[in-house]
């Protein structure tokens, strides 16, 4: 977990040269990316905090996991077909709800894109893996819907 701690930290301290045009902004997420809950944005950085909900197997019923991590946003090009998409990665803390997992912490990567929609509205695809002691890597893949409102 002390990778995960320095790794984060360094992702929001590259904010300091992340000169973007993006005001402060407050997302409501649902569903897998980055989970269901709430994250502060300024500029190409982002925290959130939530529940991730995923199943692990064939079969399985939803395993939990609270999740609190940092996103860095990114666009792979300025031209002007691709101005509503946006590229990130994210890290995260995860701790287990139920499950196999209750109790148990981990660490979940995720790398995908955002397209906008228009109006606060965004639409995510991604893929996580989720790390965890005793328990092999799982894949994901990461669907989720924002609403987000300017702070400033």
């Amino acid at each position: 977990m002390k990778h995960i701690t320095i790794a984060s930290l360094l992702i929001l301290s590259s904010s300091a040269f992340a000169a973007d045009q993006n005001p402060e902004k407050l997302y409501i997420h649902a569903f897998r990316a980055p989970s269901t809950g709430l994250e502060y944005r300024t500029g190409r950085i982002g925290v959130h905090a939530g529940v991730y909900t995923t199943i692990l197997g064939r079969g399985e019923k939803s395993t939990e996991f609270f999740k609190l991590g940092a996103t860095y946003y990114y666009r792979l090009s300025n031209k002007r077909q691709f101005e509503r998409f946006e590229s990130y990665f994210s890290i995260g803390y995860v701790r287990g709800l139920n499950r196999d997992y209750s109790k148990k912490d981990g660490a979940f990567f995720e790398s995908g894109f955002l397209y906008e929609l228009g109006k606060g509205f965004e639409v995510r695809l991604g893929t996580g893996m989720l790390v965890a002691k005793g328990f092999r890597p799982e894949f994901n893949p990461t669907i989720g819907f924002s609403y987000s409102v300017p702070i400033r």
